[in-house]
């Protein structure tokens, strides 16, 4: 793959959809790791697990917007609480 593919393929993958979000919307990334999404308010990461299993190895963003160190099965969230969510290279 060659550079302009990558770089297409990430705006496609992570910036792309942030643009299709209403303005006043809530948006949570589930699984924020060292690469949030850009458009999110709320961040959700295991800090625990460590970050060796970051391909980039850089450290999981935490200071950004509200962080909830959770396990991403146990959220303490009400359904629908949020109007949008991302989850990218999470499973």
């Amino acid at each position: 793959m060659n550079i302009f593919s990558e770089l297409q393929f990430f705006y496609l993958r992570k910036i792309s959809p942030g643009f299709k979000i209403k303005k006043d919307a809530l948006v949570i990334d589930i699984g924020s790791g060292d690469k949030p999404f850009w458009r999110a308010d709320v961040f959700v990461d295991k800090l625990s697990l460590g970050n060796v299993q970051r391909a980039t190895q850089f450290d999981t963003i935490h200071n950004l917007g509200i962080f909830i160190n959770s396990d991403v099965v146990k959220l303490p969230f009400k359904n629908k609480a949020f109007d949008f969510s991302f989850c990218s290279h999470l499973l």
